[in-house]
């Protein structure tokens, strides 16, 4: 049975991210936001925040935000965050990306979870790029292997 309009099949489901691929994808990124002082991150599509919990464990200045649509993903997160006492430095919020509303970042990762957000393509870019500062990055993978990221 399809959810209805507006809501996602995803806000009742668990994922959890690798280690191994949070690790890989925070080591690409970093050197993109070395030069900056208290970056602040967006795990966007956190799952269980493995990506958010290896941004602050190779930077003691940055803070994240992990972003899911899924209640039981975004209390992972704050609980594995807080156990490994890196809470105070997530806020982890449960909404659907295109119904967020927050501050900017630096550096948006989001890790097979793009295809899924319930919008237009062009809505989706223009979303964001305005949720990040002026030269921020958007570091994303796919799952799946199309056109649209084999070009």
């Amino acid at each position: 049975m399809a959810a209805p309009m507006g809501i996602s099949t995803y806000a009742d489901l668990s994922f959890t991210t690798r280690q191994d691929a949070a690790e890989f994808l925070v080591e690409r990124a970093m050197p993109y936001i070395s030069e900056l002082a208290n970056p602040c991150l967006m795990d966007l599509g956190c799952g269980t925040g493995a990506v958010a919990m290896a941004a602050m464990r190779a930077r003691s200045d940055l803070r994240t935000i992990a972003l899911d649509i899924s209640s039981a993903n975004v209390r992972s997160a704050r609980e594995k965050a807080a156990a490994a006492g890196l809470g105070n430095r997530m806020t982890a919020v449960c909404e659907d990306y295109m119904r967020w509303k927050g501050e900017k970042v630096d550096l948006i990762i989001s890790d097979g979870v793009l295809h899924l957000v319930s919008s237009t393509d062009a809505a989706l870019a223009a979303r964001l790029s305005s949720d990040l500062r002026r030269g921020g990055i958007l570091l994303a993978t796919m799952p799946i292997v199309s056109l649209g990221n084999t070009l």
